[in-house]
């Protein structure tokens, strides 16, 4: 099986919840771990990386448009100042998708354009925190599932303040521990399945996911170059 071939894996487990909430609820099990800008896992606390995860997190949202047959990955060849580098190019191949969550990264797909375009596409704007943006989505979707529940009162702009600042972090709720459970391990066995089939091509769509987030932090002069997300 080549980088452009896949088998689909059907899953009635992950069926109900988006792309981007199973891969948050997994990301102890495949986001780096933590270092500047850590993340919480929200299924026990531990600390991954939030860059890595977030990239993740929309790497699974192709993965899963790809497993429905939407689009088609390709690992190809594209030169940038007479260099020669590889990019992830997407096919689609329908305008709708099944997939929960998956309609507003499908529509902001350009047919033989990047995974990076996309993903860029898909944010619509810069933010102050791109990272925090990827976040709320799967959070909210998670919370409407019933899934995750968070300490701290308010509304979700204030849930999302207090993880920033450290003052609060989410939790599985006790009655859907289990399929908060079956959800995380579903998830994270397809995209190790994914990542031994596919390594150069699961590698470089993570490349350009994170690099498209990145690119989505709004310019300030007072940010350094090198600057990482803050801690959830």
């Amino acid at each position: 099986m080549n980088d452009t071939q896949h088998t689909s894996q059907g899953n009635d487990t992950l069926s109900a919840a988006s792309p981007l909430e199973a891969a948050y609820l997994a990301s102890d099990k495949i986001a780096s771990s933590g270092g500047m800008g850590a993340a919480h896992a929200p299924v026990n606390g531990t600390k991954v990386n939030l860059s890595d995860m977030c990239a993740k997190m929309l790497a699974f949202t192709f993965l899963a448009l790809w497993d429905e047959n939407a689009v088609e990955l390709a690992l190809t060849d594209r030169k940038v100042l007479f260099v020669k580098t590889k990019q992830v190019t997407v096919h689609k191949k329908r305008e709708n998708t099944q997939t929960a969550g998956a309609q507003p990264l499908l529509s902001a797909i350009q047919d033989g354009k990047s995974a990076h375009d996309a993903v860029y596409a898909w944010f619509g704007t810069d933010y102050e925190n791109p990272w925090a943006f990827v976040v709320e989505i799967a959070l909210r979707d998670a919370e409407r599932h019933g899934l995750l529940a968070e300490d701290k009162g308010g509304g979700l702009k204030a849930k999302l303040g207090a993880l920033l600042t450290g003052e609060s972090r989410v939790h599985p709720v006790a009655e859907k521990q289990r399929e908060v459970d079956a959800v995380a391990d579903a998830c994270a066995q397809r995209w190790k399945q994914f990542e031994a089939e596919h390594s150069d091509l699961a590698q470089q769509l993570v490349k350009e996911c994170s690099k498209a987030i990145s690119g989505r932090k709004e310019a300030s002069s007072s940010m350094p170059v090198d600057y990482s997300p803050p801690d959830f």
